[in-house]
């Protein structure tokens, strides 16, 4: 995994960024958000991160776009399209989409993930060369997504991942489960809709 690869000083990268580095990560003065890699939170420096930012590290969910139970879960989906919109709007383009089947479509194709939607939106924007993008760039942009996941999961081990995660909807903290995690092939969702 790229993120516990050896560094200049021959400790993970992680590690030396994130904790061996703390003092000057902590002193930009301004509000910062801190992106740490998916194995660094799965290993037993994660207790060192808590203690040398003065705080837990946070997983942010996933937004739902299913219930447990393979239903849409159509409050999450509406957040997901008013993201893309707010984030179209502040752009200066509206409508930036044919319809708002496409942006559904793209909201539920995101996974949940908003990294994945901005993705996927700009896949399709670029893909379409012009505005509004209708669905037939958004379904391109999907299908190119699709097949780089397949690719990145091809390998047996992490196939057998997939397909006990699928069955016992438990990931275990093993190097093909953390880089399903570190390359978005999986996600963590909390079961909480309330909030949206």
């Amino acid at each position: 995994m790229k993120s516990l690869e050896p560094g200049a000083a021959g400790r993970p990268l992680a590690v030396e960024l994130f904790l061996d580095g703390a003092d000057t990560l902590r002193s930009v003065a301004c509000h910062t958000l801190y992106v740490v890699p998916t194995p660094l939170l799965h290993s037993p420096a994660v207790a060192d991160l808590g203690y040398r930012f003065d705080a837990t590290p946070r997983v942010l969910p996933m937004v739902p776009v299913f219930t447990r139970d393979h239903q849409p879960c159509e409050p999450g989906i509406a957040k997901l399209v008013e993201m893309i919109e707010r984030r179209m709007r502040y752009a200066g383009v509206d409508p930036a989409f044919d319809s708002p089947e496409t942006m559904r479509r793209l909201a539920i194709a995101s996974g949940g993930y908003v990294r994945n939607l901005v993705a996927l939106a700009r896949s399709a924007v670029v893909g379409s060369g012009h505005l509004p993008v209708t669905g037939d760039f958004v379904a391109d942009a999907i299908r190119d997504d699709r097949n780089a996941a397949e690719l990145a999961a091809a390998r047996a081990d992490l196939q057998e991942a997939l397909r006990e995660v699928a069955q016992t909807q438990r990931i275990q903290n093993t190097t093909a489960y953390l880089e399903l995690l570190e390359n978005f092939l999986l996600s963590k969702i909390r079961d909480r809709v309330e909030s949206l």
